[in-house]
């Protein structure tokens, strides 16, 4: 990043903005999504035998503490980030104009053009992976679209919460030095100066949950090749 007051929030917890897909990921010798989905339906039709409530149970569990290292912004293995999704029955597919939506377990995707542009920057040891959606039932490929799941995971200390409006403790998370904002608009947050000498053009700060912030030379990127603010809930931060 160069000199500039600007730094952007992408505000992807905005859900009038990002989707939510009925869609789960597959994390390779962490989860199997499809193996989960079955156990499932017999544990909710009461038919599921006591082994494999105690592998449902097991499986979850591994499921829940990936989400929260994802959540926290700390890096995933490459040999454990998804190349498949599994969209459940009767769940619609994302829209093809859209930019980024979030699946089961809060997980963030991008489409190709996003991916594009944000990959040319300087992202340290956030990366991507490619995945496709196949169909939980029949685990036959139900999109042949690409999309990019991200793992942030570059974590920087910047957030000014005094400074800041409209950001409260997580009542979620009380005794985590963690907050939440909602509907934050231009100028509402606050960064430290140090922000102008990050290093990465992507970053999450671990004070403000399921956080992704961008520079001013990436966001400059997006919008050069027609892509709207709103479509990427980009609100500007101050750096002071």
């Amino acid at each position: 990043m160069s000199n500039t007051k600007a730094v952007w929030l992408c505000n992807y917890n905005n859900f009038d903005v990002t989707e939510t897909y009925g869609i789960k990921a597959t994390l390779p010798e962490v989860f199997d999504a499809v193996q989960f989905y079955k156990l499932e339906k017999k544990k909710k039709s009461n038919v599921i035998e006591k082994g494999e409530e105690q592998k449902y149970y097991n499986i979850n569990e591994m499921d829940l503490v990936f989400c929260k290292r994802w959540s926290k912004g700390e890096h995933i293995n490459t040999h454990h980030m998804p190349s498949k999704v599994f969209i459940k029955p009767n769940e619609k597919l994302p829209k093809d104009d859209e930019l980024m939506f979030n699946i089961i377990g809060g997980y963030l995707l991008f489409n190709q053009q996003c991916y594009d542009i944000i990959s040319q920057f300087t992202l340290g040891a956030t990366h991507f992976s490619q995945i496709y959606i196949y169909d939980i039932e029949t685990e036959e490929l139900k999109s042949q679209t690409p999309y990019y799941f991200i793992n942030i995971a570059e974590t920087r200390d910047y957030l000014n919460v005094e400074e800041s409006k409209g950001i409260d403790a997580d009542s979620c998370g009380p005794k985590l030095p963690t907050h939440s904002i909602w509907e934050p608009t231009d100028d509402d947050i606050q960064l430290n100066t140090t922000a102008q000498e990050c290093e990465v053009d992507v970053w999450h700060d671990p004070v403000l949950r399921k956080s992704l912030f961008f520079s001013d030379e990436l966001v400059s990127a997006l919008l050069a090749s027609g892509i709207k603010r709103q479509a990427l809930a980009l609100i500007r931060c101050v750096v002071k």
